[in-house]
């Protein structure tokens, strides 16, 4: 009896608590549905857009020269120095190992400005992802407006992995997030083929390909996604 009773007691006020939080229960579980979902589609974007980046600066060496400045001012004095040393003191271990440290060093810079400062009171003025596309590839996708988007969907990315896994993510900001994510690498190979035909091809990738990136492989990819 007294079994009983407490299960009837127990039940009706478990599910007037589901009741009264109904609403609360479907936005957290949309919020960790999105969650998941932004921190697989940036895993597959930043593998895809550092991937176009690496084909071009590995096959053309003023674009390598470029990011050399790019992220360290100082080689701009001996730039025809390092030009000589890339062209002729470089074997294809040293460049692809250089070539791979400029990659991680571009991985690392903010797409833009950052939209909440993690130190307000010195908030961070560059380099940009933003300047890198325009200063050193010299490519135009309208980065002015991508990259902002992108810097936000890194920084929401960041705080749900490295300081608040409750972080709200509504259904509306992640259909913002998901379009630029996929389009991004596509846009910026797309915009490469003319200028860096070596690394990037609007055709699709077969098992003898030379090593291009293909808009077309990386269409059906973003289609898979």
């Amino acid at each position: 009896m007294f079994e009983q009773v407490v299960r009837e007691v127990y039940t009706n006020s478990f599910g007037e608590y589901c009741t009264a939080n109904f609403q609360q229960f479907v936005e957290f579980g949309e919020y960790r549905l999105n969650q998941m979902e932004l921190l697989l589609r940036y895993s597959v974007f930043e593998s895809l857009y550092l991937n176009v980046v690496g084909n071009i600066l590995w096959e053309y060496e003023n674009a390598f020269l470029d990011a050399c400045i790019f992220l360290h001012p100082d080689v701009r004095k001996n730039r025809k120095l390092t030009a000589k040393h890339v062209s002729a003191g470089m074997d294809k271990i040293a460049r692809a190992e250089a070539t791979e440290r400029l990659v991680s060093g571009i991985d690392h810079l903010l797409f833009a400005e950052e939209v909440v400062p993690r130190d307000r009171a010195n908030p961070s003025t560059g380099p940009f992802v933003r300047e890198f596309v325009s200063n050193v590839l010299h490519l135009g996708i309208e980065q002015q407006i991508r990259c902002p988007i992108l810097e936000r969907a890194r920084e929401i990315r960041n705080r749900i992995v490295h300081a608040d896994p409750d972080t709200p993510l509504s259904d509306d900001r992640m259909a913002q997030l998901r379009t630029h994510l996929a389009d991004f690498p596509l846009v910026l190979c797309k915009a490469a083929v003319a200028l860096y035909p070596d690394a990037c091809t609007m055709g699709a990738l077969h098992e003898d390909d030379d090593g291009r990136l293909g808009y077309k492989s990386l269409l059906s990819l973003r289609d898979l996604l």
